[in-house]
């Protein structure tokens, strides 16, 4: 049986996420599973609450999304997974994962004042969903310093870290980066590559 692919895009909020995997789930031809659609999905049905509920309901989206992969990998099924995956807190729930597939993490990344510009802007859509701003704002975004958190996951996989301060990528080309990085005959945890 041929290995699937895994495909895995995480990075800090608002860096550009949601806006690189769909194109670039199409270009790859693999089905995309967010985070941040199963969340909306749980407060539609369950209510919606403040931040420790809104933490709740994010927590049940990842843990839910983790065990969709495990169950299409093991079907032999490709796919793709996007969400704010926590570096030193997600690498254990998706650990398991990496020995079922050929996997690539794609790191998203922005300077600290387009993250906050792009969150502000965000948060102030009539399109985004209420869940995903309880108890937040731009100040709680602006008020953070760059964390451990919005590091790298710690995976050993070629990682593809992908800049998005000055311009988003095109995703056919990014595609390509990762088709090549899932051919590469190097050890895989050594390579770490960077866009643009």
């Amino acid at each position: 049986m041929i290995r699937p692919t895994l495909v895995i895009v995480s990075g800090p909020p608002a860096s550009g996420k949601t806006t690189l995997a769909r194109p670039l789930a199409r270009a790859l031809g693999l089905p995309l599973f967010e985070k941040d659609t199963i969340k909306e999905r749980l407060a539609n049905c369950l209510g919606e609450g403040q931040r420790e509920y809104s933490r709740s309901l994010g927590l049940a989206a990842t843990l839910m999304l983790v065990d969709i992969a495990g169950e299409l990998l093991a079907a032999g099924q490709s796919v793709m997974l996007e969400s704010y995956f926590q570096h030193g807190k997600a690498e254990r729930q998706l650990g398991p994962l990496m020995s079922r597939a050929n996997s690539v993490l794609i790191h998203c990344t922005a300077s600290r004042e387009a993250l906050v510009e792009r969150y502000a802007l965000r948060m102030s859509s009539p399109e985004r969903h209420a869940i995903h701003e309880a108890g937040q704002s731009a100040d709680n975004l602006r008020a953070r310093e760059v964390r451990e958190a919005d590091e790298p996951l710690e995976l050993a996989v070629p990682r593809l870290i992908v800049s998005t301060s000055v311009s988003f990528p095109d995703a056919v080309d990014i595609a390509a980066v990762v088709r090549r990085l899932l051919e590469d005959k190097l050890p895989r945890q050594a390579v770490t590559e960077h866009w643009p």
